[in-house]
Formats: C-alpha cells, sequence, structure tokens
C-alpha cells in the first residue's frame, strides 16, 4: 500500500524499501533526520543508533520511548500515534530548519554519551541479573 502511494506520487526515485541491511551506520550518517512513527516498541535500538548518530529524532509519543530516550522538543520530536498530518508537518518542519536539526541532534548524541554507554547499560543488566539470582 505505502509502495503504491509512493509511486503514485512519482517519489520512486526519493523513497526506497531496503531489507535487512549490515551497515546500519552509513545509512544514519546520509540521512538528515531519523523517523520512526511506531504504535508499539520497546526500548528501541534503532532510536539510540540515530542519537548516536547525532540525527534529530521524529518518532512516536508511546511511553517506551517517551519516558526513557526522548524529551519532546530536546533531543527529538514526540508526534501522537498515528497523526500522518502532524508527522508529515514535522517533518517537512526540521527540513526547512538546520538550525533546530543541528540542535535536536547534538543534545540526542550527548544525551547518549551521558547515559547509554556501553559500559552503563552493560552495568544495569549485571545489577539486573544480581538481583534477579538473589530471588531464587
Amino acid at each position: 500500500m505505502a509502495k503504491d502511494r509512493i509511486s503514485s506520487r512519482n517519489l520512486q526515485h526519493k523513497i526506497h524499501f531496503l531489507d535487512r541491511v549490515e551497515n546500519v551506520d552509513e545509512y544514519l550518517r546520509a540521512a538528515d533526520i531519523f523517523v520512526l512513527p511506531t504504535k508499539r516498541e520497546g526500548f528501541s535500538g534503532a532510536v539510540l543508533e540515530a542519537m548516536a548518530t547525532g540525527l534529530p529524532i521524529v518518532t512516536s509519543d508511546i511511553p517506551e520511548i517517551s519516558h526513557s530516550q526522548i524529551t519532546n522538543g530536546v533531543e527529538g520530536i514526540l508526534v501522537p500515534v498515528g497523526d500522518v498530518e502532524k508527522l508529515t508537518e514535522t517533518i517537512i518542519s526540521l527540513l526547512g530548519n538546520r538550525q533546530q536539526c543541528a540542535r535536536l541532534g547534538q543534545a540526542a548524541r550527548m544525551r547518549v554519551e551521558s547515559e547509554f554507554t556501553y559500559d552503563m547499560i552493560g552495568s544495569k543488566y549485571l545489577k539486573l541479573y544480581r538481583h534477579l539470582l538473589r530471588r531464587k
């Protein structure tokens, strides 16, 4: 369905659907913004990867992301789930505002560096596992 809408608007030369790729970092570095319109998501590794790249994020306002990864207007923009119009407006607005993109991207990268390093996440998992083992 999405591919049909893209073709009907003659945008197939600008939008590409990819299968699984191993070189995600190359795609992220080539992007201007990162968009994840989702209805359900756990703690998102994809959002962290985009943040680490310094990309401004546009994603759905769901608790799993808004409570732990993205503060609306700081590291990215949160849009209501399923609000295609707001999503579209936000993307167009960001593409026309390089300063805002740079500010959001820099804040995203800084948050990853201060809260989501491998050592920090590893130590949290280790703490969780130790806690769970003590409960047996």
